[in-house]
C-alpha cells in the first residue's frame, strides 16, 4: 500500500511538473508596421498594435523602449492572460523643424522565448506645403475639438487635384474615440468630397490627442494621410 502510494505520488509530481514545463507564454500581433502617410508638419498622430496572448502562460510585457524622445509608446496592461489582448500605442509628435520622410521605433521585450525582444515601426512623410499636396488637399489637415463641441460634427474637405477619381477609405482609427464617416462616392477630378468626423458617443474622456488615415485609392499609386484630431488642451 504505500508503494502504490509513493508511485502515485512520483507520477503526480511528474504530470504537474511536465505541465509547468509544458505552460508557455505566446505573443500574437497582426502587424509590426505602420504608414501614416503624409501627415501635417505641427501635430501628433497615434497608432495602436494589438498584441494577443495566445499560450498557455500569462504574457508579460517586461519593456517598451521608444527610439527617440519625439515617440512616445504606453501600454494598456502590462500582464496578459491567456486568450486576452493588450495595446501599444505609437504617438508620434512631429514639429516645425522635421522634413521628408520619418521612421522610427520602437523596443519591445516580452516574456515569449520564441520572440523576446521585437520592434514596433512606423514612417511618416512630413508636409510642408498643405496647398500643394498630390492627389488630394485637405482643409482643414487638423481637427481641434472642445468640450462644448462634443456632441458636433467637423468637416474635413478633400479636393482631388489629380486626373484621376479618388476613392477614399479607411485604414486605421480610434474606433473607441470618434466616428469617420468617409465620403460615399468618388471624389472626381477637381471636385472636393467631405469627411465627416465626431466625438464617439461612448467616449468619456476629457481630452485625448488621436488620429485617422484614409486612402486616396485602392491602386498602387494611391497615397495615405494622417489627420490628427484633438479634443481638449494638447499636451506638449
Amino acid at each position: 500500500m504505500i508503494r502504490h502510494l509513493w508511485i502515485l505520488t512520483l507520477l503526480a509530481v511528474s504530470v504537474i511538473g511536465s505541465s509547468s514545463l509544458l505552460a508557455q507564454a505566446r505573443l500574437e500581433i497582426d502587424e509590426t508596421s505602420f504608414d501614416f502617410g503624409y501627415i501635417p508638419q505641427v501635430c501628433k498622430v497615434a497608432h495602436t498594435y494589438v498584441m494577443r496572448a495566445s499560450g498557455t502562460d500569462s504574457l508579460k510585457i517586461l519593456n517598451v523602449k521608444p527610439g527617440c524622445g519625439c515617440t512616445k509608446a504606453p501600454i494598456k496592461k502590462e500582464v496578459v492572460a491567456p486568450g486576452d489582448s493588450t495595446a501599444v500605442e505609437l504617438i508620434f509628435t512631429s514639429v516645425e523643424t522635421y522634413r521628408g520622410t520619418m521612421q522610427k521605433t520602437a523596443t519591445v521585450t516580452c516574456n515569449d522565448d520564441a520572440r523576446g525582444t521585437f520592434s514596433l515601426r512606423f514612417k511618416a512623410t512630413i508636409n510642408t506645403s498643405p496647398d500643394s499636396a498630390q492627389p488630394a488637399q485637405l482643409s482643414p489637415w487638423n481637427i481641434d475639438f472642445t468640450e462644448a463641441m462634443r456632441a458636433k460634427e467637423v468637416e474635413v474637405s478633400v479636393k482631388n487635384v489629380s486626373k484621376e477619381p479618388l476613392t477614399l477609405a479607411l485604414v486605421s482609427y480610434p474606433f473607441e474615440f470618434i466616428n469617420v464617416i468617409l465620403p460615399a462616392n468618388d471624389i472626381a477630378p477637381g471636385k472636393s468630397g467631405v469627411i465627416k468626423v465626431r466625438i464617439a458617443p461612448g467616449c468619456k474622456e476629457s481630452s485625448f490627442e488621436k488620429s485617422f488615415t484614409f486612402t486616396t485609392g485602392r491602386a498602387a499609386d494611391s497615397k495615405r494621410y494622417t489627420v490628427p484630431v484633438v479634443l481638449g488642451k494638447p499636451t506638449t
